[in-house]
């Protein structure tokens, strides 16, 4: 079981589309043993299961883009210590690069990510893409499951031993699905089909939150709740990622729930919630 690591600025930056973490996944799977990578214009967007395509804005000026921003910030260079050449980049010139291990390693905030999420998510789109939005694609949905596993909160270990230390820290997201889209940058009906799809394939479970009334008696519709459906943790032998039998999603939504709406009466009194607030 192989996993990435995808760092928080790439999934922040939004200026450069939502195939960014496909293109990133390649460089990860192509690393050789010495920190370089082989690529070409063709072979680069074919393997994230994208037809290349040489008129202006269409996939290959995607791409371009996207390596442009991944040059300009460091996480690749030439291995001749040339400047990218967007010009052959398109004539599907050939490029050895070294990659920042810092960048592919990071130790700060990042998205773990497995390699067969990435495959049944790529299955489940070529599978059913007649039906899917078309402003949706693989890379849409892998982008958006970044942006969640980068944002859960983490328990620290200690914090698994009782129920009233994993009361304190749920490992959840609540967030409204509008600032994750603007977060992205991409439109809140997107941000919307791609979480669904992700419960549906239970790499991700969701609870919304119950409408509020505001002291104005205007109804709204509150942050919804975020967990991770299974959890891995390394194996003290072989090092390997393996299931965590002990983590229960359930309860992580669970008190995420309480957590949340504890948090609504501390931080103000003009919220009325629409139902009671129903403990799983």
């Amino acid at each position: 079981m192989q996993y990435i690591k995808v760092p928080r600025e790439i999934i922040y930056a939004k200026d450069i589309g939502d195939k960014r973490i496909a293109c990133f996944t390649y460089f990860v799977f192509h690393m050789g043993l010495n920190d370089r990578v082989l690529f070409y214009c063709n072979y680069l967007i074919e393997w994230c299961h994208f037809k290349p395509k040489r008129d202006k804005g269409c996939m290959n000026d995607k791409f371009k883009k996207i390596l442009s921003w991944m040059y300009t910030n460091g996480l690749i260079h030439n291995f001749d210590d040339n400047d990218f050449d967007e010009k052959r980049f398109s004539s599907n010139s050939i490029f050895v690069v070294d990659i920042n291990r810092e960048w592919f390693s990071p130790s700060g905030d990042f998205a773990l990510i497995f390699d067969f999420e990435i495959e049944v998510i790529n299955d489940y789109y070529q599978k059913n893409k007649k039906t899917i939005d078309t402003r949706i694609s693989w890379a849409t949905i892998l982008l958006v499951l970044s942006y969640v596993r980068c944002n859960i909160r983490h328990r620290p270990k200690e914090c698994y031993e009782t129920a009233s230390e994993i009361e304190k820290c749920p490992e959840i997201l609540f967030r409204k699905y509008i600032e994750i889209a603007d977060d992205i940058g991409i439109s809140e009906r997107a941000v919307s089909k791609c979480i669904k799809i992700l419960c549906e394939l239970e790499i991700l479970i969701k609870a919304d939150m119950p409408r509020f009334k505001d002291k104005s008696g205007n109804w709204h519709t509150d942050s919804t709740i975020f967990t991770n459906k299974h959890k891995y943790v390394q194996d003290k032998k072989t090092k390997e990622p393996i299931l965590f039998t002990d983590y229960k999603p359930d309860r992580e939504i669970k008190y995420g729930k309480k957590l949340v709406a504890s948090r609504k009466l501390t931080i103000t009194s003009e919220k009325i919630y629409e139902e009671d607030f129903n403990i799983i």
